[in-house]
């Protein structure tokens, strides 16, 4: 093969293209010395799908279908019922669904109307592809290292995950980091894909990520890890990471474990609480964002509420569940779970997460809710009566804490809802002054008619200043956007995605 490959390199007309996996190619590196030499001389070109434009699926498909052994009742019925729509947008869409769908020896035993609810099976219900490649195609490291990256919710630090896979599979520094990096090459490019994303913040640079090359293959390892738990627990006692915690605590709850797996996760929990790896997120405007890596840690109450989950699991009373039902259970707890939270309207969200897994999951005692209602009660009183720190907050976030109030018994007193009015003025003049997105002006106002509400008091004055205010800024980026583009309307962007299936497809009938 070398032979040939020196050979098209010396003649000016021949041109060889070979096409395969990634991981397959990375596998013929590693274990062939002479073309692992030669192999970074070959131009790569790498196509992911999410580069597939609708006119390329559309185009895949129809020739797939085309040149297929079906029969022209089965193609005639995909053309009448217009399923070809479904399948090009189709958010699992893959080539090697097409093919499959594509080969009459499939779906012989189907009708033609059974032929169409399987090729909506097959699209659901993508990650059977892996079945195959990951337990005759890769090393028994590479399927520990995706066992891994599952646990940090599919996405990590190269470095981060170097160092939990180590735990998970121990061997001798040096063999390992050989090892590993095969592995990283193996399934570079198809299991999974390996970017540079920068930080939220320029100081930050940038970092490499390890994440899964798309949501079929993270649906494949969560079903086998499902059907083979004897993996979590050891994937348990190797974890490092909170990020880690958070995922094998959702999985554990999704089934039945015993308390081998639970008192593993617990200690892993103790050592890693304040350990995080990032995740990517859109960060920017709303007119514009761009994917950047995020390394804030998980909120307080979400923490909480996972620890708490472990603790309601291993039900071993000690001092650290002690401490862990503190924090719901005083007013000085929940005050720290609250913290931030004027700042960042998400902060609420876990806390009345946490509140509702007191009151519907934690299975705990009457007395020790009702504890931990009368803290929650006290600690929101403080907060919103607090007009240095309020006074930054979001509406919405007055409305979900004055929401849980009202679904405690006996309800809101006199007292709370006064103190949410005041809150609720507070903050309306600072919107005011500070926002200048109509929409969300809009949303703020919309927001305080539901405070109002709950609260049983009538907030006209100031509902009515938000939708004014948001008037006028509809208007005056109405009027500066006419003036700074007269033109605006003269032209019609066109949409090069525009493609006439119908058009396409009804060419099957004519084959």
């Amino acid at each position: 093969m070398l032979e040939f490959l020196a050979k098209v390199r010396r003649a000016p007309n021949l041109r060889f293209i070979m096409t395969t996996r990634e991981y397959i190619l990375a596998d013929a590196q590693r274990m062939h010395g002479a073309f692992g030499d030669r192999a970074n001389e070959i131009l790569k070109c790498t196509l992911a799908l999410k580069d597939y434009s609708k006119l390329h699926r559309a185009t895949m498909l129809f020739n797939h279908l085309y040149f297929s052994d079906l029969p022209d009742t089965r193609l005639q019925k995909l053309v009448r019922t217009k399923s070809y729509h479904d399948i090009v947008r189709h958010e699992h869409f893959n080539p090697r669904i097409v093919e499959s769908i594509s080969k009459n020896a499939n779906s012989r035993a189907l009708t033609d109307g059974e032929y169409i609810r399987f090729i909506k099976r097959e699209f659901d219900n993508p990650s059977k592809l892996w079945g195959h490649p990951f337990r005759h195609d890769i090393s028994p490291l590479s399927r520990k290292l995706l066992a891994v990256l599952w646990s940090f919710g599919g996405e990590v630090e190269i470095e981060m995950l170097k160092s939990a896979t180590a735990q998970f599979a121990p061997q001798a520094a040096e063999e390992f980091t050989i090892a590993f990096e095969d592995s990283l090459r193996e399934l570079d490019g198809n299991f999974i894909a390996t970017n540079r994303y920068p930080g939220r913040y320029e100081k930050e640079g940038t970092f490499s990520i390890a994440q899964f090359q798309n949501p079929s293959v993270e649906e494949f390892v969560e079903g086998f890890l499902a059907s083979e738990p004897s993996w979590l627990q050891p994937l348990a006692q190797a974890t490092i990471n909170f990020r880690q915690v958070q995922t094998l605590t959702q999985q554990g709850e999704r089934g039945s474990f015993d308390q081998a797996f639970w008192g593993a996760l617990r200690d892993a929990a103790a050592k890693s609480e304040h350990t995080f790896s990032g995740r990517i997120i859109n960060y920017g405007s709303r007119n514009e964002t761009r994917r950047v890596w995020s390394t804030d840690p998980l909120y307080n109450a979400t923490i909480t509420r996972i620890l708490l989950t472990i603790e309601s699991r291993i039900r071993i009373a000690d001092a650290r569940s002690e401490v862990l039902q503190s924090r719901v259970k005083t007013r000085e707890g929940w005050r720290w779970l609250m913290r931030g939270i004027a700042n960042d309207s998400s902060v609420v969200y876990a806390v009345t997460h946490l509140r509702s897994w007191v009151a519907k999951t934690s299975r705990w005692s009457a007395a020790a809710k009702r504890a931990s209602e009368e803290a929650f009660r006290a600690g929101v009183l403080e907060l919103v009566g607090d007009e240095d720190e309020i006074w930054p907050s979001s509406m919405s976030t007055l409305r979900m804490l004055a929401d849980c109030l009202a679904g405690l018994k006996p309800g809101m007193t006199e007292v709370e809802q006064n103190v949410f009015v005041k809150a609720a003025k507070t903050v309306t003049k600072v919107l005011v002054n500070n926002l200048d997105d109509p929409e969300d002006v809009t949303s703020e106002a919309d927001e305080l008619e539901s405070l109002a509400k709950i609260c049983n008091v009538r907030m006209e004055a100031e509902i009515s200043t938000l939708r004014y205010q948001a008037d006028s800024l509809e208007e005056r980026r109405s009027w500066s956007s006419e003036s700074s583009d007269p033109e605006r309307n003269t032209y019609v962007a066109v949409n090069s995605e525009d493609v006439d299936l119908d058009a396409l497809f009804s060419g099957l009938l004519d084959r």
